[in-house]
């Protein structure tokens, strides 16, 4: 049971992590913000060339953090699952020949 918990709390950072560096949107070449969240924001840093510079160098959102990590740990859950029902669909097509 200790493995399940490790293998599903390291395949939802790396959903996390993938996700977020996917879909993140970094347009301070441009003078925007950067964005990083999926499905939700949850980190905004403000980039480019301001006058006068921000005084909140950048925003977090625990709510949007929270539920995206909850998102990452439903598709490893998900993942599980799916490996595991194909797992035994091999095991039991192998006895049956």
């Amino acid at each position: 049971m200790r493995k399940l918990y490790l293998f599903l709390s390291l395949l939802t950072v790396v959903i996390f992590g993938t996700l977020s560096v996917i879909t993140a949107k970094v347009y301070t070449p441009s003078d925007g913000n950067d964005n990083y969240g999926f499905p939700y924001t949850f980190l905004i840093r403000p980039g480019g060339k301001r006058f006068p510079n921000p005084t909140n160098q950048a925003e977090l959102s625990y709510t949007n953090l929270l539920i995206d990590l909850a998102f990452a740990f439903l598709l490893a859950v998900i993942i599980w699952v799916v490996y595991i029902r194909l797992k035994n669909r091999t095991s039991v097509n192998s006895k049956r020949k």
